[in-house]
């Protein structure tokens, strides 16, 4: 189960926006941490919300299933994402996060 701070904590297009091609450590629980690299950042929508998606890719396994894990930057720290696979190929999976903050 993840902190209650840590769930708590936003990620913020500001934050994100600038990501691609950083890498995250994700930490499964019962599992070993795995590298999952930002592939894409896109932005939502404008309304009443700042939306935006993060795209990740990571390893062809394991899969991942739809959670919230721990997921660590080496500058921004440790983020609890919620994920979700929406492509899977011989090479690799690929996850998005999906954020909206009130504006």
């Amino acid at each position: 189960m993840l902190p209650d701070d840590l769930l708590l904590r936003t990620f913020a297009w500001d934050q994100a926006k600038d990501l691609a091609g950083d890498k995250f450590q994700v930490f499964p629980e019962g599992s070993d941490p795995l590298v999952l690299e930002v592939i894409e950042v896109l932005p939502g929508r404008p309304g009443p919300f700042t939306q935006f998606s993060v795209i990740f890719r990571g390893p062809p396994a394991p899969l991942l299933p739809q959670r919230t894990y721990r997921f660590r930057h080496e500058r921004l720290g440790d983020f609890a994402i919620l994920i979700s696979a929406v492509e899977r190929s011989a090479g690799a999976i690929e996850y998005e996060a999906c954020f909206a903050h009130e504006a």
